[in-house]
Order: C-alpha cells, then structure tokens, then sequence
C-alpha cells in the first residue's frame, strides 16, 4: 500500500500526488466519501475492480491494527 498525505488549500481544492497521476488517476477522477474515508479511482473504473482494491486494503488495515495491539 501506498500513503499519501495532501493538505486541502484556502479554496477547499486537494493536491493529488505526482506519484498518484502517474499510476493513472490522472483523467478525470470519481470520489465517494463516507465518514472519515475518502475513496478516489479513476471515471469508468469497473466496481468489481474497487472492491477488490478495497478488500486487500481493509486486509492491509487490520494486520497493521493487529500489529500496533501487538506492541
């Protein structure tokens, strides 16, 4: 997994990592937001293909939480 960490400007505009354009969110972006996640993939991006991404991510989460308990 990736992190990146962007501050939202005085406009309310968010700055997308270099790196990210570069992956391929670099057209135009689709944006859902629930709670305190906000999830970004690229315009006509197949749902199978986002639950996908977001079940290894959750996977991912939870061994760091498992790892943090841990210690």
């Amino acid at each position: 997994m990736v992190k990146f960490e962007s501050k939202i400007d005085s406009n309310g505009r968010i700055y997308i990592a270099k790196a990210l354009r570069r992956s391929g969110v670099n057209d135009i972006c689709e944006m859902q937001h629930w709670g305190s996640v906000l999830i970004v993939y690229k315009k006509g991006t197949p749902v199978s293909s986002i639950l996908e991404s977001l079940r290894i991510h959750i996977a991912d989460l939870e061994l760091q939480q498992k790892e943090a308990s841990a210690l």
